[in-house]
């Protein structure tokens, strides 16, 4: 039955209540999915039932991929008691009777682990609470005299890609003794020898079409124990061949290295929580694996608590092209091009289990201290859920990264969202410029791979006249997608161009790395040249001609979607210029830009908002005419995130927002068709894409516009909040996460053309455009406008190489700010922050030591010029007192 809900008005009213860590209970675990890897390694997900699901690290994307016999168990005895084993996981969702939400598959149990849960005892009950990148499980169950509960992660490292790109999962169980005697306990990993699989067959048991000569290898050294998985079958270049580590970090380990009868190994585990010594291995029979098991035991005194970690490593280097790519580039279709993973810098996973080992807590105090700086900021936690949660796609399948170190992605994971939950593969190939458009989190916090995606736009896939198509063939020595179909808009997407212009700004102010300006700036120059002259034909700043785009399809006439794009990649263009010393073209793109924006306000604006001018009997289908399009700010959402002002009237903008919200916003979609797809139940509240007037919709309207997009959500909602409508942005994003609420969809697995969508990638823009910040890197300039909780406000915010808080108290004479470095390192020349009034006396701080700085006043700003440029570290904390 569908959960009860709150009457719009009174959901609302709790818009702004304080809220709290979300921890997932009863049904709510149902969905519960937090998939855990590296960037560019693949993943695994830790589910609220406490199982391991979608296994996806042998280079394949299949969002049920199942491994068996792979879990955790305890073992406990008090003193004078019989001994208490039991799996790790409940068996809440062992029946598959649920009818799930359209499009998800999150829910799904496969088959051989309900039979898993049949065959051994289960705790009663699992609770899960999530921080991305950390899970955390709590196992309840009245017959343990232990309290157990595990927290996981992957190496996770903003900044730093290679450090938050390493193929393993560590997962740490503490376990507390809750009774006033002596207790014996232990806990259990099972991992089953899955080198040889494909990533889509079916197992049943140990069985499998790619299994024989798998064996485990048992590796002692002091405090860590590891049975290193292998195949002798298969060598080293084919395309499942790999190898797999199960290790404990712990001194009393027992292991049953190879094991293929579940109820044997339970019957050898659960007397004493070991397993007896064994000797001998040998390969396994064709289509036959083995599995292998430790054992770690260790004593606990009365309310004595103990932590033990094991890590679940991986190795499969043979990373190819196993999908699709648009026809014309390669003929035969059973060829397979060898890209290979980054972490194959590595070289085995033994060296992967050794690094994570010597690294460990370092790599923890990493992973907590990213957590616990973002959960401190003052926006609502489900707010802070959709920015973290939506980190998820870069460390999925989603996203690869080759051995050379480029990075991919995908649009999302085929599955139940793309007609088929058996479905496997990326979803729509490669690098899509107009979906990665809406992609903020990336830049922000691994602007190296934002880096090597423009390169690979502007230095391998833009054609030599200008233009940019809007996905990416691999290898890059294949032929490029010029004058060839390749799927969504049938022509190369003016949006995506743009957002690739607008990103190449952004890595700039992120890095200051001065190639940027010598390789890739001139090529910016081609594409937005391209644009004045084959779309911008009489030069007004207004598109007129045909403007393919997201919607899969191609717009025409004056449009402020498409048009506030173009303006704002012109003022980002022009910045580059000056950049590069070229002031002319810097004005000349400045100046098309405010004609422009003239031009669309004068064209475009009914008096609430933005529309389309087109002649709909010339272009009858997929035009959105009149109607009220949620995208229609987009690139004023790019401007802001930039700093670049703007692009429209500032009173229109508002109006607009408003308008968006008014006729997008729905309060349920009881009776309402949404097609082609279904993103939301009919209880659910969600933005839609677009929406008419009665009498004002066309016979065949925009493409899609029926839908409601996570991804549009976010962007729309951080633009209202940035404008002061706090109740319309709150409102959008609460609707967003209630959906994803655990018992319907999975709160890490935002979908639209496939799971793990990389559009909901925009939610970042929910920090920046709410703390209004600006960071330059050439400059060492840093700029901070709070419009939400200004009066006593608290962020999270990246700049450069580092991460932190920015708090500020204002008051009516005073404002009191501190720039906290969690993180990283930040240069720091010049800091401009919005202080009303006249005055801009005051004085800064670093670590209470005063420091001698120049203020200057504009408009609203204060300019504080330090006497040279600093270079903050984590840790430390710029103060600024000023006076207002």
């Amino acid at each position: 039955m569908p959960k009860g809900r709150l009457n719009l008005a009174t959901w609302i009213r709790t818009l702004t209540e304080r809220t709290v860590p979300r921890e997932y209970t009863g049904e709510d675990l149902r969905c519960v999915a937090m998939p855990l890897g590296g960037i560019g390694t693949g993943s695994i997900a830790i589910c609220g039932d406490g199982s391991l699901r979608q296994w996806q690290v042998v280079n394949q994307v299949n969002h049920i991929a199942c491994v068996p016999d792979s879990f955790f168990a305890v073992w406990a005895r008090q003193r004078g008691m019989e001994p208490v084993a039991k799996l790790l996981q409940s068996a809440a969702f062992a029946e598959n009777g649920f009818d799930p939400a359209p499009a998800v598959s999150d829910h799904y149990v496969p088959p051989t682990l309900v039979r898993r849960l049949r065959r051994l005892p289960c705790v009663e009950e699992t609770r899960f609470a999530g921080e991305y990148p950390i899970a955390r499980l709590t196992y309840l169950d009245h017959a343990l005299p232990v309290d157990v509960s595990m927290e996981a992660f992957s190496p996770f490292k903003p900044f730093d890609a290679e450090a938050s790109g390493i193929p393993a999962i560590l997962f740490t169980f503490r376990v507390k003794n809750r009774t006033k005697d002596r207790v014996a306990a232990a806990i259990m990993a099972g991992l089953q020898n899955f080198v040889g699989w494909d990533g889509v067959s079916l197992m049943s048991g140990v069985q499998n079409p790619g299994y024989g000569g798998n064996q485990n290898i048992l590796h002692r050294t002091a405090g860590c124990y590891t049975l290193e998985m292998v195949s002798s079958r298969l060598q080293d270049d084919h395309p499942h061949w790999g190898e797999l580590a199960l290790a404990a970090l712990a001194d009393d380990v027992s292991a049953l290295p190879q094991w293929d009868d579940i109820e044997q190994m339970w019957h050898d585990f659960q007397p004493d929580g070991a397993f007896p010594a064994v000797s001998g291995i040998s390969p396994s029979a064709p289509w036959r694996t083995w599995n292998g098991s430790l054992a770690a035991k260790f004593e606990l005194q009365p309310q004595e608590v103990h932590e033990v970690t094991f890590v679940l490593a991986w190795y499969f280097p043979n990373r190819m092209v196993n999908w699709r790519q648009p026809a014309g580039i390669v003929r035969d279709e059973k060829s397979r091009f060898w890209l290979g993973n980054y972490y194959n810098r590595f070289g085995s996973v033994a060296a992967v289990v050794h690094h994570v080992r010597e690294n460990f807590g370092r790599m923890r105090e990493d992973a907590r201290r990213f957590v616990e700086t973002m959960y401190q900021s003052c926006h609502p936690y489900w707010l802070l859920d959709a920015v973290t949660a939506n980190i998820v796609p870069v460390r999925t399948n989603i996203c690869l990264r080759t051995q050379k170190g480029e990075f991919f992605g995908f649009e999302g994971g085929c599955g139940a969202s793309t007609d088929s939950m058996r479905s496997v593969g990326g979803c729509c190939p490669l690098n899509c410029t107009h979906v990665w458009n809406y992609v903020l989190t990336v830049g922000r916090l691994w602007p190296e791979l934002e880096l090597s995606m423009r390169r690979t736009d502007w230095l391998v896939n833009q054609h030599p006249t200008g233009y940019l198509p809007h996905r990416t063939p691999l290898p890059e020595y294949l032929p490029r997608l010029w004058d060839m179909p390749i799927g969504g808009p049938p022509n190369p997407a003016l949006d995506g161009l743009f957002g690739a212009v607008l990103k190449t700004l952004l890595v700039y102010q992120s890095t200051g790395d001065k190639s940027i300006l010598e390789t890739l700036v001139p090529r910016v120059f081609l594409a937005m040249d391209y644009v004045m002259e084959k779309h911008d034909t009489d030069g007004d700043g207004v598109l007129k001609g045909e403007q393919p785009n997201t919607y899969d399809i191609h717009i025409y006439g004056p449009n402020t979607f498409i048009g506030s794009l173009y303006l704002a990649a012109l003022l980002a263009a022009a910045k580059l210029a000056e950049a590069t010393g070229e002031n002319k073209r810097a004005a000349r793109y400045r100046d098309r830009s405010e004609k422009g924006s003239k031009g669309y306000d004068t064209l475009c604006w009914n008096g609430s908002y933005y529309i389309q001018v087109v002649d709909l009997e010339e272009h009858p289908e997929y035009q959105y005419a009149e109607g009220c399009a949620s995208d229609q700010l987009l690139g004023q959402w790019w401007a802001h995130i930039l700093g670049l002002g703007y692009v429209l009237p500032q009173e229109h903008v508002r109006s607009a927002l408003k308008s968006i919200f008014e006729r997008n916003f729905r309060d349920g979609f009881e009776g309402f068709v949404q097609e082609p797809r279904v993103f939301a139940s009919p209880n659910d509240r969600g933005l839609l894409v677009a929406s008419y007037e009665p009498g004002k919709r066309p016979k065949v309207p925009l493409l899609y516009s029926d839908e409601v997009w996570t991804g549009i959500e976010y962007a729309v909602a951080a633009l209202m909040l940035h404008e002061g409508l706090t109740t319309e942005g709150l409102a959008i994003v609460k609707a967003a996460r209630d959906r994803y609420d655990g018992y319907e969809r999975n709160p890490w697995n935002e979908v639209e053309c496939g799971d793990h969508y990389v559009r909901p990638m925009s939610s970042w823009s929910l920090l920046d455009l709410t703390s209004g910040v600006v960071y330059d890197a050439h400059e060492a300039r840093i700029r901070f406008r709070p419009t939400y909780q200004r009066e006593e406000f608290c962020g999270f915010f990246t700049a450069g190489r580092s991460y932190g808080l920015y708090r500020q108290t204002l008051k009516p004479n005073r404002l009191d700010a501190a720039i906290e470095v969690a993180d990283g390192e930040l240069a720091l020349e010049e800091i401009v922050l919005e202080v009303p009034g006249q005055k801009h006396a005051g004085e800064v701080l670093l670590d209470e030591t005063p420091c001698a700085a120049k203020m200057t006043r504009e408009g609203d700003d204060v300019r504080v010029k330090l006497s040279s440029r600093w270079s903050l570290a984590g840790g430390q904390t710029l103060t600024l007192r000023l006076s207002t």
